[in-house]
Parts: C-alpha cells; structure tokens; sequence
C-alpha cells in the first residue's frame, strides 16, 4: 500500500509557521522522511510495545534498519530494541521533544543484537541502525561493483526532485537504450541511485557515467556528485566529477579515485546540470574498484571558433571543412559550432566568409550576429 500525503507547507499548523520557521509538526515529519530513504520498505516490528508506544522499521540495503518510537503519552518509557538474527555495528539516534529538534544521539551503546533507549514524553526517536557483515562485496572481474546500461531497466535511478526518469530508445551510448531524465523544473533535478554496501565510507573508489542531450544551448555543464548524511544528520554534497557537454555528443563523467567523506552514510550519487532544465540522457553508470580506467565517451573537445578540426590553428584545412558543411553537413556537433563563427545558432554561407576573411588576415576577430531563435 502507499499513499501520497498533502500538507500546507506554511501554516499556523503547518510543517513551517507563518514566519518561515519549521514547526513541531514538521520536525516529527522530519523523523521519518529525513532517515527512511527512497526504496526501502517496511519490515515486522512489535508494533505498540506499551497502550502509547508506537514502533515500525524501515530497510534499505542489507546492512541498515532504520526504527521510529513514537511515545505519544505524558511520561517517560525505557524501551529494549532487538533485531532478530542479526548483529548489530553501530547505532545513531534522532530525537524531536520537547526540548529537542532532530537531536543527535551518535554512537549509542549496544550489545550484540540489542539496544535500550529512553523514549521521552511526547516524543519521536528515530533510530539509523547498522548491522554488522563479515562477507565483503566482491567486483566482478573488471573491478566494477555495478554497470547500469539501462536495457529495459532503469536499474533503481529515481528522480532527484522534480520530473521523471525512464528508458527510452531514441539514443544510447552503448546498447538500445539509455535513461532519460525529463520534465526538470531545476537544475538540481535530475536522477540518482542509491550506493550500496559495497562502498564504505572514508574508501576510494571509480566512477563513470556518460551523459548526452538534444535541446537547449549549444552546450551544458554536468555534474556526477555524492549526496550524503554527516556524523551532525546533516545532508551533504560532493562533486565526484564534472563535464561540459557539446548538444547532440555523449560526454563522460568520470573520477578514478574518489574519496567518500569520513562520516558519510545514506550515500547516494546523483547527475545534475548547472543552470539549465533541458532534458537529458544517461547511460553506462558504473561503480568500480579505485584506480580502475572506465571506457567512456571522453571529454568533450574544446570548441574554437574558425577551428573546424580541431588542431589548434585556423587555416586552409578549417576552410575545406567549412566548405563541405554547406552541402553535405559536418561530422561531429563539435564541428557544426565551432563552424557558426557569428555564433547566431546557424551555419550558413556567412560564417564560410568569415573564416576565409579570417585566414586571408582581412579581419581579426568574428562578429557575433544576433542569434536566431528556433
């Protein structure tokens, strides 16, 4: 079962009040979706250990439980967590109160499968809970620890915000499809994937993604990052990799030795644009053993004006690559705009006199034209 829960945001009982600060309210909902993350599922817990203590469990991937205690009643209660079959590595709590507001309680003492907190009146605690694993996570043979082609699947990415994400068939790096993210309203939009236990935090390790687009500017930035929560509960961003993408050509993200911050856990890598809202595409995402060199598409070239093949000079050879793209078109989208020397968003007969004025020495510089809209 799931249901969609709808609130005024800005309200006298509101998740904040009228003067923009968040309320008990919202702290208590803070509880749940701040720790209980997207993609886990419910789990049996004894759900009401005394007439007005309220418990349920929520897991993730195989080494982590969270638990949220309402004590709805006017006095304390001593309450004896344990988790069936299992051992237990570590146990942060989160507490809103009276007096306390997503209050961190980091490092709680614990004894083989159980733990015993104190579950103030009129109060919610939430608690991150990590089992133990003696089994390490093996890479395959090329050390990667996942590879996401998105071949009929769109391999447990979600949306990050607004919009959606789905495979689609109309360009792929590798294969027959890849996974669009589409409908942003932000740049921050975009998709994101859960990191497994196979990667521990304070360890490197290697990370690629190739992404592409079709609208908008002439090109874009992208960005590969880490969202994660520090040792304060806070949530925390890192840039694993960057890239600027050319509009039509894949671009690769990718960092050989990432470093995962100390203290990071509910660890997910997210692709997001700097400015832009445009759709876009992405695919081969992989996760590998530090060190290790992904075959992607590569950075993207630098785009000169005039530099038609890109050797770093504007001669003879850019004109005869000029001259061909009136007829026949260019090879690359590369090509396309470093040949619109007036920058309007069109190539046409006028930037091939440009470039011949530029090579003959009759002008300096190219104008820029007013740009045509499409």
């Amino acid at each position: 079962m799931s249901a969609y829960t709808w609130w005024y945001i800005r309200r006298s009982y509101g998740l904040m009040t009228e003067d923009g600060q968040i309320s008990k309210r919202g702290y208590c909902m803070a509880q749940y979706s701040k720790y209980v993350r997207p993609g886990d599922v419910r789990v049996d817990a004894t759900e009401q250990s005394e007439d007005d203590v309220l418990v349920s469990a929520y897991k993730g991937d195989d080494n982590q439980v969270t638990i949220v205690a309402v004590n709805k009643s006017e006095k304390e209660y001593t309450q004896s967590f344990r988790i069936d079959n299992e051992n237990i590595s570590d146990v942060d709590r989160y507490r809103t109160s009276a007096n306390e507001n997503i209050a961190p309680t980091l490092d709680m003492d614990f004894n083989g499968d159980n733990f015993y907190a104190q579950l103030p009146a009129n109060s919610v605690s939430t608690f991150v809970v990590t089992l133990s694993d003696d089994s390490a996570i093996a890479p395959n043979d090329y050390g990667w620890y996942f590879a996401d082609g998105f071949e009929g699947s769109t391999c447990d990415w979600n949306i990050r915000g607004s919009g959606e994400v789905l495979t689609s068939g109309r360009t792929a790096y590798i294969g027959e499809e890849s996974l669009l993210v589409k409908d942003r309203t932000n740049a921050w939009n975009g998709a994101s994937k859960t990191l497994g236990r196979a990667f521990e935090a304070g360890n490197e390790y290697s990370f690629s993604a190739n992404v592409m687009y079709f609208d908008g500017n002439a090109t874009d930035k992208f960005y590969l990052k880490l969202q994660y929560t520090d040792k304060n509960g806070d949530t925390c961003y890192s840039t694993i990799a960057e890239a600027t993408a050319i509009k039509g050509e894949w671009v690769q993200l990718a960092n050989k030795n990432y470093k995962i911050p100390a203290d990071a856990t509910d660890m997910q890598i997210y692709i997001e644009t700097a400015d832009s809202t445009s759709n876009f595409y992405i695919d081969e995402v992989i996760g590998a053993v530090a060190g290790t060199s992904i075959l992607g598409a590569g950075e993207s070239k630098n785009v000169t004006l005039g530099d038609i093949n890109s050797d770093g000079v504007i001669n003879s050879f850019d004109m005869v690559l000029a001259r061909k793209g009136l007829t026949n078109g260019f090879s690359s989208s590369a090509e396309k705009l470093s040949a619109d020397v007036d920058q309007n968003g069109e190539y046409n007969i006028n930037d091939a006199v440009l470039i011949q004025k530029f090579i003959l020495g009759q002008i300096s510089s190219f104008p820029v034209a007013e740009k045509k809209l499409t």
